[in-house]
C-alpha cells in the first residue's frame, strides 16, 4: 500500500510511501496455547450461519458473505490436505468452527483481552477461528482465515508442539495462496516479504536459523508487543525459509520438511526430529537459504499489483485532483510524455523511479504476464465518484483492482485481487468496453 499527500508535485523527493509488510496474525495462536486454550469467545450475534463439510461459518455480515467464506475456505482446507495427505484428523467428524464478525468491536469483545487488536485468532482448546471485516478488505479477511485456518488444521492434524519458525512460516504461505476460482495456487513471492527478507539479509540483520528455530512463544510476543520492525521480520523470515524448503532445488528439500513434521507428530523431540531430517550443518542450510532467497524475485501477480499502485500514488501525486486523472491515455500523455514534467521517487522496497527511466516506466504500464509488449498500457481505468479505479484483466481467473483511498488529508493506493467470476456482470461489460 503506496502513501501520499494530496498537494502537487512535480518533482517529488524520496517519498517514503507506506505498505504493510506483515499482517501479525500469529499472536493469537501462541497466547492462547500458553493459557491452555481456556479462553472463551463470547457467541454474539451472529445469525448466518454456513455447514459445510468440514467447517461450520458463522457471521453477521450476510448471507452472500458467509457462503464466500465456506467456498474460500473448504478450498484451502483441500489444499493444506493436499500439503500434508499423511495425516488422520484426531477428532474425525468434528467440523471447525469459523466465527468473523462484521465490527471490530464485536470481535474484540469476543476475545481474550491479551489478544485484542489482532487481525485473527485460532483457539485450540474450542477449536474457533474468529476475525472482523470493519476497515478491510475482502482479500484482507480472506487471507487471514487462510493464516489461521492452517493453524486450526495442523493443530488438529499434526499436533500441538510443531515448532514457531514452521508453523507461522507454513501459516504465512498459505495466506498469500491464491483462489482462481477453481483451484489454490501457492508458492507465491510477493515483493514485499522479498523486501524485508532481503534487506535483512543484504545488512546482516536477518535472524540467524540457529536462533530462529529455537525462538519460543515468549520471545515470539514480545517482539509481536514490541517491536513490529522485529515481528515483520520474523514472520517474512519463517515464510521464506517454508518457501526455501518447499521449492528450492525443485522441491529437493520438500520430503525432508515433511519427515521433520511427521517425527514431531509421533512424538519425537524437536532436537532428534531435526537432527534426522536436517542433519547438524545449520550454518551450511542457512548458506543454500540465503543464496535462494536473494535470487529470487517478486511472482508477475506481485509485480503487477506494485505498478498499478505506482500508477496511482503518481497521480495522487501529480494531479491536483484525482479527477483529473480520467483516461490512461491522458495520465500517460500528462505523466509519462510530458518532457517537462520531472519527478522522481524511491518505493518503499527501495526501487528508484524517475521520469529519466524510459524503459522502467514502460514496464510500469504493462503487466508481466500480458502476452504482448508493443501495447502502451496493459490496465484499464474507470471512474467511480470522481476517484480512479485501475484493472488489470491479464491473469487468469483473477482480476487486480487498484484504487485511491483517502486518510485524512492523504491519499492512499490499494490493491486487492478477486476471483473474476464473483465479480458483477454490469462491472465486466464495463471493463470489456474500456478495454476495446
Amino acid at each position: 500500500m503506496f502513501k501520499h499527500g494530496r498537494s502537487k508535485h512535480h518533482g517529488m523527493g524520496d517519498a517514503g510511501g507506506g505498505f504493510n509488510a506483515v499482517a501479525v496474525m500469529g499472536l493469537v495462536l501462541l497466547s492462547l496455547l500458553m493459557c491452555g486454550g481456556r479462553a472463551v469467545v463470547a457467541g454474539g450475534a451472529l445469525p448466518h450461519t454456513v455447514t459445510t463439510e468440514n467447517y461450520r461459518i458463522r457471521t453477521d455480515a450476510g448471507e452472500e458473505f458467509a457462503n464466500l467464506v465456506a467456498g474460500h475456505m473448504e478450498s484451502i482446507y483441500e489444499e493444506y490436505r493436499r500439503r500434508f495427505p499423511d495425516y488422520e484428523q484426531r477428532s474425525p467428524g468434528r467440523r471447525f468452527t469459523i466465527n468473523v464478525f462484521s465490527r471490530r468491536r464485536d470481535y474484540n469483545d469476543a476475545i481474550p483481552s491479551r489478544v485484542r487488536g489482532t487481525a485473527g485468532v485460532f483457539i485450540p482448546g474450542q477449536r474457533l477461528l474468529a476475525s472482523f471485516k470493519e476497515g478491510r478488505t475482502q482479500e484482507q479477511v480472506l487471507r487471514t482465515l487462510y493464516h489461521e485456518g492452517f493453524h486450526q488444521f495442523l493443530h488438529e492434524y499434526v499436533g500441538t508442539d510443531v515448532p514457531l519458525w514452521v508453523n507461522e512460516g507454513f501459516a504465512e504461505y498459505f495466506s498469500e495462496a491464491t483462489w482462481d476460482g477453481n483451484r489454490f495456487r501457492t508458492g507465491q513471492r510477493p515483493w514485499q516479504r522479498l523486501h524485508v527478507v532481503q534487506s535483512a539479509i543484504e545488512e546482516g540483520k536477518h535472524i540467524p536459523l540457529r536462533e530462529l528455530f529455537l525462538v519460543d512463544n515468549d520471545e515470539w510476543l514480545a517482539a509481536v508487543r514490541e517491536d513490529d520492525t522485529r515481528a515483520n521480520l520474523q514472520y517474512s523470515q519463517a515464510w521464506s525459509v517454508v518457501h526455501f524448503l518447499v521449492h528450492a532445488r525443485g522441491g529437493r528439500f520438500r520430503e525432508r520438511l515433511f519427515e521433520y513434521l511427521r517425527s514431531i507428530s509421533a512424538g519425537d523431540s524437536r532436537a532428534k526430529a531435526f537432527e534426522g531430517s536436517f542433519g547438524t550443518n545449520i550454518g551450511g542450510m542457512e548458506d543454500a537459504w540465503k543464496r535462494y532467497v536473494t535470487g529470487l524475485s517478486p511472482d508477475n501477480m506481485s509485480s503487477c499489483r506494485k505498478d498499478m499502485e505506482l500508477i496511482l500514488f503518481l497521480a495522487a501525486s501529480v494531479y491536483d485532483s484525482p479527477e483529473e486523472m480520467d483516461s490512461i491515455r491522458g495520465f500517460v500523455r500528462d505523466v509519462f510524455r510530458d518532457e517537462r514534467l520531472r519527478w522522481s521517487f524511491r518505493a518503499p522496497d527501495g526501487e528508484r523511479i524517475s521520469s529519466e527511466d524510459r524503459g522502467r516506466l514502460r514496464r510500469m504500464l504493462v503487466c508481466p504476464e500480458h502476452g504482448r509488449r508493443d501495447v502502451n498500457t496493459s490496465y484499464v481505468l474507470l471512474m467511480e465518484d470522481g476517484m480512479p479505479e485501475l484493472y488489470c484483466l491479464h491473469h487468469d481467473g483473477i482480476v487486480i483492482k487498484a484504487y485511491l483511498v483517502r486518510d485524512g488529508r492523504d491519499l492512499q493506493a490499494r490493491s486487492e485481487v478477486i476471483v473474476r467470476r464473483t465479480l458483477p456482470e454490469g462491472l465486466l461489460r464495463r471493463l470489456r468496453r474500456a478495454a476495446r
